[in-house]
């Protein structure tokens, strides 16, 4: 039977101070980003959350923030200057076209997002003399939906088992 160090004096004691101070330091720099940007959750010195859906198993009780887990969120990094898009890929489903329809939802919850904030959807993307690949960073939001947009459209449009077709 193994037994961790942890338990015994003087380890236990050093455990309990380290995660004591680690949690102080935690709770002054959150009340710190509270006084500056009014909410932790939405921005910090770092971070800025533009946009998310919720993941339906979060349990936070929160709205969509940076710390939710979010099944397609949008953050802007203030120190690289630019959006970066994250999904939730931690689920696994039954079987290709369940993965297909996720990532079609969250397509449509960005097309949403995108027509509620007129911003424009058609913007083209060259991948000639640029590298051929989609990004999950951009220097705009246009860019990430038009990144992820070609991502869900070839990922659905892909032949994954013998005789399964697409049905884009």
């Amino acid at each position: 039977m193994t037994k961790t160090l942890i338990k015994f004096f003087p380890f236990k004691q050093i455990d309990d101070f380290c995660t004591e101070m680690a949690y102080r330091k935690e709770e002054k720099y959150t009340k710190e980003m509270d006084e500056k940007y009014g909410d932790y959750a939405l921005e910090d010195d770092d971070l800025k959350f533009i946009w998310g859906v919720k993941s339906w198993d979060d349990l936070s009780g929160s709205e969509a923030n940076l710390y939710t887990m979010n099944d397609i969120d949008i953050t802007y990094d203030k120190k690289k200057k630019e959006y970066m898009l994250g999904i939730e890929t931690a689920y696994a489903f039954k079987d290709y076209a369940s993965e297909r329809n996720y990532l079609k939802r969250l397509l449509k919850d960005f097309e949403k997002y995108m027509d509620d904030k007129g911003l424009c959807k058609f913007m083209t993307r060259s991948l000639f003399m640029r590298d051929p690949y989609t990004n999950i960073t951009a220097n705009s939001i246009e860019e990430l939906y038009v990144d992820f947009k070609i991502f869900v459209d070839g990922f659905c449009a892909q032949k994954r088992y013998e005789g399964e077709l697409s049905d884009l």
